[in-house]
């Protein structure tokens, strides 16, 4: 039984990892397309949301049946917990990487003019939040995941930034209006990106120590001292 549970274990665990290395694929898509200004490689990336949500509904279904079939313990309980989250948080990051490709492709339709700003900058720091996030969960490594609560506020103020900027810009040429609403829903969405990012830290935090810190007033949450017991262990 304990043998079987492990392999279902795996299978979770690896379809978790498949669907996350697609949803990387589609945010490395994006980047192209702002980089290129390109309606192809926008509209790759929109289709490929669909595969995100069968992904999902795949990874919950062997979740729920591994629940069904084994009594895990409490840690291979917080496993699968947090794996079920996860898919969630991944197939929204999805969601927001076809709402930054629609937005490409709406651009290159009406043809408004963009205004001149990089947003490279946030797409990487949001990206490299997802691979840290997800990379904490393969290693089961609690510093990592602590680390990227932190980052979330470096995008946050970057998309401030950019908010800042492009209401400077349409404030003098209003015939931008509409390009620059465009640039600050893809913004918005990034800055998005990284918030589910963050969430992905806070899944790996209650598997690896048993609590719960989303929604915590005040300062951010910080690791256990080592030899703490940790609530929710077995």
């Amino acid at each position: 039984m304990k043998r079987q549970l492990d392999e279902d274990l795996k299978e979770v665990t690896e379809g978790l990892l498949d669907m996350a290395r697609f949803v990387e694929g589609m945010l490395t898509g994006i980047g192209r397309g702002l980089e290129e200004r390109d309606p192809k490689v926008a509209r790759s990336v929109a289709r490929a949301d669909a595969k995100v949500d069968r992904m999902e509904r795949e990874v919950d279904g062997l979740c729920h049946a591994l629940l069904v079939r084994h009594q895990p313990t409490a840690v291979d309980h917080r496993l699968v917990t947090a794996v079920l989250k996860t898919t969630g948080e991944l197939e929204r990051i999805g969601d927001c990487a076809k709402n930054v490709a629609q937005a490409i492709e709406d651009m290159e339709i009406d043809g408004s003019p963009l205004p001149d700003l990089d947003l490279s900058q946030i797409l990487a720091a949001a990206h490299s939040m997802v691979t840290d996030a997800l990379k904490s969960f393969v290693e089961e490594d609690g510093s990592l995941a602590y680390q990227i609560l932190e980052r979330d506020d470096e995008v946050d103020d970057q998309h401030a930034r950019i908010v800042r900027r492009v209401e400077d810009l349409l404030t003098r040429d209003p015939t931008r209006v509409p390009g620059g609403l465009r640039l600050l829903a893809i913004s918005k969405n990034l800055e998005r990106v990284a918030d589910h990012a963050t969430n992905v830290a806070e899944n790996v935090i209650y598997f690896l120590e048993g609590r719960d810190i989303r929604h915590q007033e005040g300062p951010r949450a910080k690791p256990l001292p080592a030899g703490y017991p940790n609530e929710g262990a077995p």
